[in-house]
């Protein structure tokens, strides 16, 4: 009968650690640093970190006799006894290596985590209850969250802040680039968010026929196409053809109820063929996912192998509503919750900007101004909370049909870092095109 593997421990690390802790003050600051009772394998070690711990706490010093009435005020010393702490005090080791057997301890802990996680993951595979994307995702993320916790969390020194930053925009000043973040492509709101910055999480609300997503898509557009980002869309209503000719569309500026009619489209088969001709000798970096209802899980998975093979320099979601969590709430408003900060946070973790669209409530249509209003985002305030930049679509031209077709106005009622304004923009609906604002059509090309 073959023994029983035991799971990674050092038992050595363990009391030469805790025999030091009990002689050295340094040695009990690198501990409490960087450990818990759980890291530690053995149960009688569990105990007298804990207490150590607590004495930690509490300002107490620690040492035998200290730790030792510790114990016995909660009973412990059946357990931890008297001649077992001398026989740790008796241990030959030395203050330098205190940090050396905590990363021991540790990395002992994180493989104890990653054997136990992994196998209820395991039992799943044999019971096979469970969807595979599901057993996928929950291996992902007990993987993710042993790094995150394996991770060095120290507090950081001003001066090594800010060497990056200096690094950074002496770059930025060296190839002489306008924008710290990723160009939109429509000049007021790249100067009023000096582009997208890696990290934040644009919100873009509008209601219904508005043009949310086509303005969502031509920022994507002008972010691979004419500033050579690699841009990620997850299109959760739209199939990847019916964006992919609406792309065309903008780009080329040609009807898309034109590709429907055998009659007409030869009038736009050249400007497809050159479109084709343009994204392959270019290798455009703009990638469509249309899976639709896909969970915050399934999106961050796909998006940390997508950073690792093409880079990733923005996101955008269309849109915020169709989206659903790993996890189970108990009504729409905790998930819409849950789902925008897991959105910020995969901001942060993937360094790039995420554009997420949204759809607002019926609010506007109950008032006499109709003109959105923060207070109109759908099922959740944490929306609000979350988001960097809030931005808002308004064509009066929905309501009034005497008011210019093209005029829009983008409503910013939320910047984090920097002014709220409203910017008004040209909108195409016939090419799903919006341009910086001139009040006239005579610009467009024909």
């Amino acid at each position: 009968m073959a023994t029983p593997k035991l799971p990674p421990h050092s038992d050595e690390a363990e009391k030469s650690l805790l025999g030091l802790m009990l002689l050295d003050k340094e040695a009990v600051m690198v501990a409490m640093d960087t450990l818990t009772a759980d890291d530690f394998y053995s149960r009688q070690h569990q105990i007298i970190f804990s207490a150590m711990s607590r004495l930690y706490r509490d300002g107490y010093s620690i040492d035998y006799v200290t730790l030792l009435d510790k114990l016995n005020s909660t009973g412990e010393t059946e357990i931890v006894s008297a001649t077992y702490l001398t026989e740790l005090t008796a241990i030959m080791s030395y203050s330098e290596n205190a940090s050396q057997y905590c990363r021991i301890i540790s990395e002992k802990s994180t493989l104890r985590k990653l054997i136990s996680g992994l196998g209820s993951v395991i039992n799943q595979c044999y019971e096979q209850a469970d969807d595979n994307q599901d057993i996928l995702e929950a291996a992902e993320r007990i993987i993710y969250n042993l790094s995150l916790s394996s991770a060095n969390n120290d507090l950081t020194q001003i001066k090594d802040i800010i060497r990056p930053l200096v690094d950074k925009v002496g770059d930025l000043y060296e190839r002489n680039e306008t924008f710290t973040g990723v160009p939109t492509g429509f000049r007021e709101l790249d100067e009023l968010t000096n582009g997208l910055q890696p990290g934040d999480l644009i919100l873009l609300a509008a209601r219904p026929s508005m043009g949310k997503t086509a303005f969502g898509i031509n920022i994507a557009q002008n972010a691979a196409f004419r500033n050579d980002k690699s841009v990620a869309v997850f299109s959760l209503e739209m199939s990847s053809e019916q964006l992919a000719t609406r792309i065309m569309s903008a780009e080329k500026m040609f009807d898309t109820k034109l590709m429907h009619s055998p009659s007409s489209i030869s009038s736009v088969y050249s400007k497809i063929l050159t479109m084709n001709q343009e994204v392959a000798d270019n290798d455009t970096k703009l990638f469509i996912d249309d899976t639709s209802s896909i969970t915050i899980g399934e999106m961050r998975s796909k998006l940390r192998k997508h950073k690792a093979r093409h880079g990733l320099d923005l996101v955008v979601i269309d849109y915020l509503q169709l989206m659903s969590s790993n996890l189970k709430t108990e009504n729409r408003q905790q998930e819409i919750t849950l789902i925008s900060r897991e959105l910020k946070g995969l901001a942060k973790e993937l360094n790039c900007p995420i554009l997420t669209l949204s759809q607002l409530s019926r609010g506007p249509e109950s008032r006499t101004n109709k003109r959105p209003i923060m207070s109109d985002l759908r099922e959740s305030g944490a929306i609000e909370q979350d988001a960097d930049i809030v931005m808002m679509l308004y064509r009066e031209s929905y309501y009034n049909p005497d008011y210019p077709t093209k005029e829009t106005e983008l409503i910013i009622t939320k910047n984090r870092n920097g002014e709220v304004k409203t910017i008004k923009l040209d909108f195409r609906p016939e090419y799903t095109l919006f341009s910086d604002y001139t009040g006239t059509y005579d610009d467009y090309e024909q």
